[in-house]
Protein backbone atom coordinates (compact mmCIF):
# COMPACT_ATOMS: atom_id res chain seq x y z
CA UNK A 1 0.00 0.00 0.00
CA UNK A 2 2.74 2.60 0.77
CA UNK A 3 4.34 1.78 -2.06
CA UNK A 4 1.15 2.39 -4.05
CA UNK A 5 1.04 5.50 -2.27
CA UNK A 6 4.21 6.96 -3.18
CA UNK A 7 3.19 5.43 -7.26
CA UNK A 8 -0.04 7.79 -7.28
CA UNK A 9 1.82 10.39 -5.81
CA UNK A 10 4.87 10.25 -8.04
CA UNK A 11 2.29 10.84 -11.44
CA UNK A 12 0.48 13.78 -9.56
CA UNK A 13 3.22 16.04 -9.84
CA UNK A 14 4.99 17.08 -12.63
CA UNK A 15 8.01 18.64 -13.08
CA UNK A 16 8.54 22.54 -13.71
CA UNK A 17 9.02 23.62 -17.20
CA UNK A 18 12.35 25.02 -18.11
CA UNK A 19 12.06 28.93 -19.68
CA UNK A 20 12.15 29.71 -23.01
CA UNK A 21 15.13 30.78 -24.96
CA UNK A 22 13.59 34.23 -24.99
CA UNK A 23 12.41 34.35 -21.49
CA UNK A 24 16.10 33.11 -19.97
CA UNK A 25 17.86 35.98 -22.58
CA UNK A 26 15.61 38.57 -21.54
CA UNK A 27 16.14 37.53 -17.97
CA UNK A 28 19.66 38.49 -17.90
CA UNK A 29 18.98 42.35 -18.42
CA UNK A 30 15.03 42.60 -16.67
CA UNK A 31 13.32 41.19 -13.88
CA UNK A 32 10.44 39.50 -16.30
CA UNK A 33 7.77 36.53 -15.11
CA UNK A 34 6.48 34.41 -17.38
CA UNK A 35 3.03 35.52 -17.67
CA UNK A 36 4.26 39.45 -18.46
CA UNK A 37 6.46 38.01 -20.94
CA UNK A 38 3.89 38.87 -23.79
CA UNK A 39 2.47 41.83 -22.62
CA UNK A 40 6.11 43.53 -22.20
CA UNK A 41 7.65 42.69 -26.02
CA UNK A 42 4.29 43.98 -27.50
CA UNK A 43 5.05 47.10 -25.07
CA UNK A 44 8.48 47.61 -26.15
CA UNK A 45 7.57 47.01 -29.84
CA UNK A 46 4.44 49.17 -28.94
CA UNK A 47 6.82 51.95 -28.04
CA UNK A 48 9.41 51.07 -30.66
CA UNK A 49 7.57 51.69 -33.67
CA UNK A 50 5.61 54.65 -32.39
CA UNK A 51 8.62 56.71 -31.66
CA UNK A 52 9.99 55.47 -34.90
CA UNK A 53 6.73 57.18 -36.48
CA UNK A 54 7.35 60.57 -34.53
CA UNK A 55 11.32 60.97 -35.19
CA UNK A 56 10.37 60.38 -38.80
CA UNK A 57 8.28 63.48 -39.05
CA UNK A 58 10.43 65.67 -36.34
CA UNK A 59 13.22 66.71 -39.57
CA UNK A 60 10.13 67.13 -41.17
CA UNK A 61 8.73 69.35 -38.80
CA UNK A 62 11.81 71.40 -38.05
CA UNK A 63 12.70 72.10 -42.26
CA UNK A 64 9.17 73.15 -42.91
CA UNK A 65 8.95 75.62 -39.70
CA UNK A 66 12.41 77.14 -40.84
CA UNK A 67 10.89 76.74 -44.69
CA UNK A 68 8.47 79.03 -43.53
CA UNK A 69 10.47 81.45 -42.26
CA UNK A 70 12.90 81.71 -38.96
CA UNK A 71 11.70 84.87 -37.69
CA UNK A 72 8.05 83.05 -37.33
CA UNK A 73 9.54 80.47 -34.91
CA UNK A 74 7.88 82.48 -31.98
CA UNK A 75 4.74 82.58 -33.76
CA UNK A 76 4.44 79.05 -34.42
CA UNK A 77 5.39 78.56 -30.64
CA UNK A 78 2.77 80.70 -29.68
CA UNK A 79 0.28 78.49 -32.31
CA UNK A 80 1.52 75.52 -30.57
CA UNK A 81 0.39 76.11 -26.92
CA UNK A 82 -3.05 77.51 -28.21
CA UNK A 83 -3.29 74.42 -30.06
CA UNK A 84 -2.28 73.14 -26.82
CA UNK A 85 -5.06 74.58 -24.38
CA UNK A 86 -7.71 73.94 -27.42
CA UNK A 87 -6.84 70.54 -27.82
CA UNK A 88 -6.03 69.03 -24.19
CA UNK A 89 -9.86 69.59 -22.84
CA UNK A 90 -11.56 68.19 -25.69
CA UNK A 91 -9.15 65.35 -25.49
CA UNK A 92 -9.77 64.93 -22.13
CA UNK A 93 -13.36 65.01 -21.90
CA UNK A 94 -13.26 62.37 -25.36
CA UNK A 95 -10.89 59.99 -22.87
CA UNK A 96 -13.56 59.98 -20.10
CA UNK A 97 -16.46 58.80 -22.77
CA UNK A 98 -14.24 55.77 -24.33
CA UNK A 99 -13.33 52.30 -23.71
CA UNK A 100 -9.69 52.11 -23.75
CA UNK A 101 -8.88 50.02 -26.83
CA UNK A 102 -11.33 51.83 -28.54
CA UNK A 103 -9.93 55.62 -27.44
CA UNK A 104 -6.37 54.47 -28.47
CA UNK A 105 -7.95 53.41 -31.52
CA UNK A 106 -9.95 56.24 -33.23
CA UNK A 107 -7.11 58.59 -31.67
CA UNK A 108 -4.08 56.66 -33.93
CA UNK A 109 -6.72 56.52 -36.72
CA UNK A 110 -7.55 60.29 -36.63
CA UNK A 111 -3.86 61.05 -36.67
CA UNK A 112 -2.96 58.49 -39.92
CA UNK A 113 -6.10 60.34 -41.32
CA UNK A 114 -4.33 63.71 -41.12
CA UNK A 115 -0.67 62.46 -41.98
CA UNK A 116 -2.16 61.05 -45.11
CA UNK A 117 -4.37 64.77 -45.52
CA UNK A 118 -0.70 66.69 -45.07
CA UNK A 119 0.77 63.89 -48.02
CA UNK A 120 -2.30 64.91 -50.62
CA UNK A 121 -1.95 68.66 -49.58
CA UNK A 122 1.98 68.89 -49.88
CA UNK A 123 1.36 67.48 -53.57
CA UNK A 124 -0.93 69.18 -54.97
CA UNK A 125 -0.82 72.76 -53.36
CA UNK A 126 0.89 75.25 -55.23
CA UNK A 127 4.40 76.48 -54.21
CA UNK A 128 2.78 79.77 -52.17
CA UNK A 129 0.79 77.84 -50.12
CA UNK A 130 4.47 75.77 -48.74
CA UNK A 131 5.07 78.16 -45.47
CA UNK A 132 1.08 78.07 -44.18
CA UNK A 133 1.63 74.16 -44.70
CA UNK A 134 4.40 74.29 -42.75
CA UNK A 135 3.62 76.40 -39.98
CA UNK A 136 0.12 73.72 -39.51
CA UNK A 137 2.18 70.81 -39.78
CA UNK A 138 4.75 72.49 -36.81
CA UNK A 139 1.74 73.14 -34.94
CA UNK A 140 -0.31 69.88 -35.64
CA UNK A 141 3.18 67.75 -35.16
CA UNK A 142 3.89 68.94 -31.64
CA UNK A 143 0.19 68.16 -30.17
CA UNK A 144 0.27 64.95 -32.07
CA UNK A 145 3.55 64.11 -30.31
CA UNK A 146 2.20 65.02 -26.62
CA UNK A 147 -0.95 62.99 -27.36
CA UNK A 148 0.45 59.46 -28.93
CA UNK A 149 3.16 59.48 -26.07
CA UNK A 150 0.32 60.18 -23.27
CA UNK A 151 -2.01 57.81 -24.63
CA UNK A 152 1.32 55.27 -24.36
CA UNK A 153 2.02 55.77 -20.95
CA UNK A 154 -1.70 55.99 -19.86
CA UNK A 155 -2.21 52.63 -21.48
CA UNK A 156 1.09 51.10 -19.65
CA UNK A 157 0.13 52.79 -15.98
CA UNK A 158 -3.53 50.95 -16.65
CA UNK A 159 -2.40 47.67 -17.63
CA UNK A 160 0.67 47.27 -15.21
CA UNK A 161 0.34 47.24 -11.74
CA UNK A 162 2.50 49.56 -9.92
CA UNK A 163 5.17 46.74 -9.05
CA UNK A 164 5.34 45.55 -12.29
CA UNK A 165 6.21 48.83 -13.86
CA UNK A 166 8.84 49.53 -11.12
CA UNK A 167 10.39 46.33 -12.97
CA UNK A 168 9.51 46.20 -16.85
CA UNK A 169 8.98 50.12 -17.90
CA UNK A 170 12.57 50.30 -17.85
CA UNK A 171 12.99 48.01 -20.61
CA UNK A 172 10.29 49.30 -22.33
CA UNK A 173 11.70 52.36 -22.66
CA UNK A 174 14.73 51.16 -24.20
CA UNK A 175 12.23 50.37 -27.02
CA UNK A 176 11.37 53.60 -27.45
CA UNK A 177 15.03 54.76 -27.98
CA UNK A 178 16.11 52.57 -29.93
CA UNK A 179 12.86 53.76 -32.23
CA UNK A 180 13.63 56.82 -31.93
CA UNK A 181 17.44 56.55 -33.61
CA UNK A 182 16.05 54.11 -36.27
CA UNK A 183 13.25 56.85 -36.61
CA UNK A 184 15.53 59.02 -37.37
CA UNK A 185 18.05 57.12 -39.33
CA UNK A 186 15.74 56.16 -41.70
CA UNK A 187 15.02 60.27 -42.06
CA UNK A 188 18.37 60.79 -43.19
CA UNK A 189 18.98 57.68 -45.12
CA UNK A 190 15.53 57.96 -47.21
CA UNK A 191 14.72 61.62 -47.33
CA UNK A 192 17.36 62.12 -50.34
CA UNK A 193 16.07 58.89 -52.37
CA UNK A 194 12.07 58.98 -51.87
CA UNK A 195 11.66 62.46 -50.91
CA UNK A 196 9.69 64.14 -47.66
CA UNK A 197 6.49 63.17 -48.57
CA UNK A 198 6.48 59.54 -49.06
CA UNK A 199 7.97 59.73 -45.48
CA UNK A 200 4.94 61.24 -44.40
CA UNK A 201 3.31 57.98 -45.23
CA UNK A 202 6.41 55.63 -44.03
CA UNK A 203 5.04 57.69 -40.59
CA UNK A 204 1.84 56.47 -41.24
CA UNK A 205 2.63 53.08 -41.69
CA UNK A 206 4.52 52.86 -38.58
CA UNK A 207 1.79 54.47 -36.60
CA UNK A 208 -0.91 52.14 -38.16
CA UNK A 209 1.65 49.36 -36.78
CA UNK A 210 1.42 50.29 -33.16
CA UNK A 211 -2.57 50.17 -33.49
CA UNK A 212 -2.01 46.52 -34.70
CA UNK A 213 0.09 45.89 -31.78
CA UNK A 214 -2.08 47.32 -29.23
CA UNK A 215 -5.34 45.04 -30.39
CA UNK A 216 -2.57 42.10 -30.35
CA UNK A 217 -2.38 42.19 -25.83
CA UNK A 218 -3.58 39.81 -23.79
CA UNK A 219 -7.04 40.78 -22.94
CA UNK A 220 -6.36 40.11 -18.97
CA UNK A 221 -4.32 42.86 -17.70
CA UNK A 222 -2.34 42.92 -14.64
CA UNK A 223 -3.84 45.48 -12.94
CA UNK A 224 -6.63 44.97 -10.74
CA UNK A 225 -10.49 46.41 -11.86
CA UNK A 226 -13.91 45.31 -11.90
CA UNK A 227 -14.51 44.61 -14.99
CA UNK A 228 -12.37 43.68 -18.50
CA UNK A 229 -10.48 46.45 -20.43
CA UNK A 230 -12.55 45.98 -22.84
CA UNK A 231 -15.77 46.57 -21.15
CA UNK A 232 -14.72 49.30 -19.18
CA UNK A 233 -15.44 52.81 -19.65
CA UNK A 234 -11.93 55.42 -18.70
CA UNK A 235 -14.42 57.81 -17.04
CA UNK A 236 -13.33 61.03 -15.36
CA UNK A 237 -14.07 63.99 -16.58
CA UNK A 238 -12.32 67.02 -18.80
CA UNK A 239 -10.75 68.78 -15.64
CA UNK A 240 -10.04 66.11 -13.42
CA UNK A 241 -6.13 65.94 -13.96
CA UNK A 242 -6.27 69.94 -12.99
CA UNK A 243 -8.34 68.97 -9.66
CA UNK A 244 -5.90 66.73 -9.02
CA UNK A 245 -3.05 68.67 -9.25
CA UNK A 246 -4.73 71.67 -7.26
Amino acid sequence: MARQGREVTGTTSEPEQPPGLLLRGLRSVVDVRPSELTAMVLSGLYFFFLLCSYFILRPIRDEMAVSAGVSKLPWLFLGTLAAMLLCNPLFSALVARFKAKHFIALTYQFFVLNLVLFYVLARILPGGAEPWLGRAFFVWTSVYNLFVVSIFWAFLADYFRSDQGKRLFGFIGMGGTMGSITGSALTAVLAARIGTQQLLLLSAALLELTLCIVLAFPRQRFARQERSPEDAVIGGSAWAGIHSVV
